[in-house]
């Protein structure tokens, strides 16, 4: 029984031997930190990300903060780069090319992709080293038939030529 505890003992020895050897024979990846592989979810230097926001059809990015919204025009902003702006909002729209004002830049009658609406995006450096962005709809409004006379016109407002409501029970 000795014997058969001893020759237990011995090839867990010899296995846990060979087990260490493996391990000191694998060659170890010699890679520096400049040239280490990113995964597939890294983001590059000064990258942006979509945020939780959409305003006018167009998603902000996640480091700014919607900070007003009106009928025709947004404003937001955050502590991030105007160039890192720039490379989100071209990424999202399409139908315009950046152009660069003073510290800045504008995006003219862009459209984000999948949308029917025009926007005014601007982007220029804010006071505190941060980046502000101006989200303007710029879309031109439908155009109403006016009709071939005078006549035509009024009718289609509901009204005589006169301004009399063309029905007195469907006034407002």
């Amino acid at each position: 029984m000795l014997r058969a505890r001893a020759c237990v003992f011995g090839i867990v020895l010899l296995v846990a031997a060979c087990a260490r050897r493996e391990e000191q024979t694998t060659p170890t990846a010699n890679v520096d930190a400049g040239t280490r592989a990113h995964p597939l979810d890294h983001l590059a230097p000064g990258e942006l990300v979509e945020g939780p926001k959409k305003v006018f059809g167009f998603t902000v990015p996640r480091l700014m903060q919607v900070e007003r919204t009106f009928d025709d025009v947004a404003f937001a902003s955050g502590a991030v780069g105007p160039d890192a702006v720039a490379k989100y909002v071209e990424a999202h729209v399409e139908g315009t090319k950046s152009q660069k004002v003073g510290q800045g830049y504008v995006f003219d009658k862009a459209r984000v992709h999948g949308e029917a609406k025009l926007l005014r995006l601007t982007i220029t450096k804010s006071v505190d080293n941060g980046t502000r962005l101006e989200i303007r709809d710029v879309t031109p409004p439908p155009v109403i038939d006016t009709g071939p006379d005078e006549e035509a016109r009024w009718r289609a407002v509901g009204l005589k030529p006169n301004g009399e409501p063309l029905d007195r029970t469907k006034l407002r």
